[in-house]
């Protein structure tokens, strides 16, 4: 079984389509039970989203540099986000 703090690090490569079907199904089996994780997961994608409609110039620094603590913090205490 996959961790909350493994989804963190997943995330992106499932969003991309990266990841084999043995990690996709362990990742969607965790989602699928872990309401904080689901949440997290659509978070993360509507804010990937978002940025990636802005273009990268468009964003100011301060915005880019919140998200990245905010997904850097979530990394390394899952548990402060519950």
């Amino acid at each position: 079984m996959i961790s909350c703090r493994e989804i963190t690090n997943l995330l992106a490569d499932y969003l991309e389509g990266l990841l084999d079907q043995r990690a996709v199904r362990a990742l969607e089996a965790h989602l699928s039970g872990c309401r904080t994780c689901e949440n997290f997961m659509r978070t993360y994608r509507t804010t990937t989203t978002l940025l990636r409609e802005l273009g990268e110039e468009e964003v100011p620094e301060e915005l880019k540099d919140r998200v990245l603590r905010f997904f850097h913090e979530r990394r390394e205490r899952p548990e402060a986000f519950s």
